[in-house]
């Protein structure tokens, strides 16, 4: 996401810039408009941008449990307190599960090898 912040910044640079060139000329007054146009277009997604909600998984990628369960994403919800909730399930089965973003890293991992290795620590652990 910041990439894509960082990008837009460089547009809105470029067309500010453009705009200061054409303002020079007498005429150009339409594609200055449209400059415009596009530099508030520009404004209006950034600001969507900061408000995003990305989830760092999406539907159909398996998680792994570090009890070494593993699960297909079914549904993404966000909630109103801005939490994402992930519900879960195997295909045919009647598993279910479903986890919170802050519990990534700690009990639901996105690769086989980071919940293996966490299995791994459980069970030195004990």
């Amino acid at each position: 996401m910041n990439e894509i912040r960082e990008d837009m910044l460089k547009v809105k640079r470029m067309v500010s810039e453009v705009e200061m060139i054409l303002g020079k000329r007498e005429g150009e007054t339409e594609l200055v408009n449209k400059l415009i146009d596009a530099e508030n277009l520009l404004t209006y997604c950034m600001s969507r941008l900061e408000n995003a909600i990305v989830p760092p998984c999406k539907v159909g990628q398996t998680v792994y449990t570090r009890y070494g369960y593993s699960f297909k994403i079914q549904r993404i919800e966000v909630l109103e307190d801005k939490k994402i909730l992930f519900r879960c399930g195997n295909d045919g089965t009647d598993d279910y599960m479903a986890f919170y973003d802050f519990e990534i890293g700690t009990d639901v991992f996105l690769t086989r090898e980071e919940a293996e290795k966490a299995l791994s620590e459980r069970r030195d652990s004990q």
